[in-house]
């Protein structure tokens, strides 16, 4: 008995030395697997960094190279992740795992991209150069040559000359990059927007007390330099990442209970571009009385600061020069507004910028100007009923996507506006959702296929179908996620 004892207990021995050996060699092959998906996605992340950085500050030379030889390493980075993905990564929440496929195409798209279209191409930096030249008049006092409006017989402005519209404070703001060479200037430009940009994701996950894990950093990452309306708004050096960080910023002072830099944050995006302003009903659906008096003493104080620089005749021409010229918008391809998009409907097609009308009939300004004010109301109104459902944080992000819906004038890259609200309300859903009206939106937008299938196409029917796709899409997911659940970190009473 003591030897079959004896035996029995080897055998029992050696079973769990064998079942541990196996423990540890699931466990040791699981660390690989994870550090390769680390290493792989660092790489990419890395990748979708210096393609959107060469594609527009880069020679051409350096663009080509960079094109193919990105475009190969890309492919292999991307075959990589997808293996791993579709076999499934124990460390990924289900969440994470359907943001990394969604990133994936994203990643795959901006890199074919570059490679088809290698390197600064035509209108490189041109708005860029349109706010440094503005910002050296301004320095230099020239205040009555800001705005030189090339205008169409109807009154419309000419946007294809790349003139200057903002308000006139964002031309005082422009000073510090004159005093570097334009190039450099323009290369510091963007690297700052870049910057703004990925704080403004960091505060959307935020918002929801979502904690950035180094895995999600590193998804949102490649996410976010993949995204074409960023990689757009680099090549033409746009504004558009200091308005998402303003206006992001103040959505998370806000649910901080900071009400006065929260006032001050969306007073500034507000002095720089005025849509903001289209959110302002919501504070007071949500009575709150103290933060839209710290928005008006900040909008006093800035326009004093603005007339002291630049004086109050530069004022007055914004308002009554500016503004009326391009409320009109204009109906071309690339302007993916549903302001834009009814003018179309009713000339009967989808206009390039150079073949732009000289005139359009008033009623066509009319009805585009009452859809739009329409559309306005009937969200605002559904923004009213659900008022106690949810907090003015969550409209707040909302609004972001409207005011790209409704704005007369709504470029490719002005969709870097959607980064935030897209990622908010990824992060607001719960672990086991699907949530395909999201999904289909974000990638949509971030691959602007619609667009570029439009660009391939010559017939008029399909033209104004892919025309209507990014704002219809856009409108829809702000109309059906106004109900929602409210804020689940412990601001969201407070928010």
């Amino acid at each position: 008995m003591l030897m079959e004892g004896g035996v029995l207990s080897g055998e029992q021995r050696g079973r769990n030395g064998v079942e541990g050996a196996g423990a540890g060699l699931a466990a040791e092959a699981g660390r690989g697997s994870k550090a390769l998906w680390y290493a792989v996605w660092g790489a990419m992340g890395a990748v979708a960094c210096a393609s959107a950085l060469v594609a527009a500050n880069g020679s051409p030379s350096a663009a080509s190279i960079e094109g193919t030889y990105g475009l190969l390493l890309s492919v292999l980075l991307a075959a990589v992740a997808t293996v791993q993905l579709v076999r499934g990564m124990s460390f990924l929440l289900g969440k994470e795992t359907a943001l990394a496929a969604v990133v994936l195409v994203l990643f795959g798209f901006a890199q074919l991209g570059h490679y088809l279209i290698p390197g600064p191409s035509a209108g490189a930096g041109v708005d860029f150069a349109t706010y440094y030249t503005v910002g050296h008049e301004a320095a230099q006092r020239r205040f009555g040559e800001m705005y030189h409006l090339p205008l169409y017989p109807d009154g419309r402005i000419d946007l294809r000359t790349f003139p200057f519209i903002y308000p006139p404070l964002f031309a005082v703001l422009m000073r510090p990059f004159t005093f570097l060479p334009v190039r450099n200037a323009y290369f510091l430009w963007n690297g700052v927007d870049v910057m703004l940009i990925v704080a403004s994701c960091w505060m959307a996950l935020g918002l929801g007390d979502k904690k950035l894990s180094c895995r999600l950093a590193l998804i949102l990452s490649v996410g976010v330099l993949s995204f074409y309306p960023l990689i757009h708004e680099l090549h033409l050096g746009q504004v558009g990442g200091w308005i998402l960080f303003l206006w992001t910023g103040s959505s998370w002072l806000l649910a901080r209970n900071r009400i006065w830099f929260s006032a001050l944050c969306f007073a500034a995006a507000t002095m720089i571009k005025l849509t903001p302003v289209i959110a302002i009903p919501l504070f007071v659906f949500h009575r709150r009385w103290k933060w839209l008096a710290a928005y008006c003493c900040w909008m006093l104080v800035l326009l004093g600061f603005s007339v002291w620089q630049v004086g109050w005749a530069a004022q007055k021409e914004f308002v009554g020069k500016v503004l009326p010229s391009i409320s009109c918008g204009a109906p071309v391809f690339q302007n993916a507004s549903l302001f834009s998009f009814v003018q179309e409907l009713l000339l009967g097609r989808v206009f390039r910028a150079e073949e732009q009308p000289l005139t359009i009939a008033p009623v066509v300004c009319m009805v585009s100007k009452a859809v739009a004010l329409v559309t306005y109301a009937i969200v605002m109104v559904r923004f009213y009923l659900g008022r106690r459902e949810q907090g003015v944080v969550r409209q707040l992000m909302l609004a972001m996507l409207l005011s790209l819906v409704i704005s007369p004038i709504s470029w490719w890259q002005h969709y870097v506006l959607a980064l935030a609200p897209l990622i908010f309300l990824w992060d607001m859903m719960r672990e086991t959702d699907r949530d395909w009206l999201l999904t289909t939106t974000a990638l949509v937008t971030g691959t602007n296929v619609a667009g570029f299938a439009l660009m391939l196409s010559s017939n008029h029917a399909i033209q104004l179908l892919l025309e209507g796709v990014v704002p219809c899409l856009t409108l829809g997911l702000v109309y059906f996620r106004i109900p929602g659940e409210e804020l689940v970190g412990g601001n969201s009473k407070g928010a």
